[in-house]
């Protein structure tokens, strides 16, 4: 962004925010009108937004939302379950799948919630953010899960399948499954 003669990086504009305070400015890029808005999140995080709209600080709140339906969106899509992938036509049965993946979704946050409780996200260093979402931790947890379920209904059956029939399989089954 120019500043006189010089350019300045945006971020000059708003860095002497404090916490919760917020600013909007206009910029004339070469004839066309630029609002930005920033503030300093909770973390003391600098948090800028740029529209060509001039919705003054309401910018913030419009964006606020709308992020949290783009991470919907996203791990519904390739952080997740692939949902771009499906080939489905048919309206009521896209809406039965969105409805079961909203559900997969819900699960996997509240799972990720209490993971989180356990034990917490590790940061990375570099940029203080968590390493990994709460989805994604619920979501490693519960495949895993499932996983490891499966293997165990495999063992059970093939131990069933390929074991004559005898009094008192317990010990046997103990031996194999462990």
């Amino acid at each position: 962004m120019e500043w006189g003669e010089e350019m300045r990086h945006i971020a000059v504009f708003f860095q002497h925010l404090k916490v919760g305070e917020k600013r909007h400015i206009r910029f004339n890029l070469e004839g066309h009108l630029l609002f930005f808005a920033g503030t300093r999140s909770t973390k003391g995080e600098l948090v800028i937004v740029m529209s060509n709209q001039d919705l003054g600080l309401k910018i913030l709140k419009i964006y606020k939302k709308r992020w949290t339906i783009e991470l919907l969106f996203a791990n519904c899509k390739r952080n997740g379950f692939n949902l771009e992938d499906t080939h489905l036509v048919d309206l009521e049965r896209i809406e039965k799948l969105f409805a079961v993946v909203c559900s997969a979704l819900l699960l996997c946050f509240m799972v990720g919630k209490v993971e989180e409780r356990k034990s917490p996200t590790p940061f990375k260093k570099t940029v203080d953010t968590p390493a990994f979402s709460t989805f994604r931790r619920g979501f490693d947890f519960l495949r895993k899960l499932l996983i490891q379920t499966r293997e165990l209904a495999l063992k059970l059956i093939l131990f069933l399948l390929h074991t004559p029939q005898k009094p008192n399989k317990s010990l046997e089954f103990k031996k194999i499954m462990g």
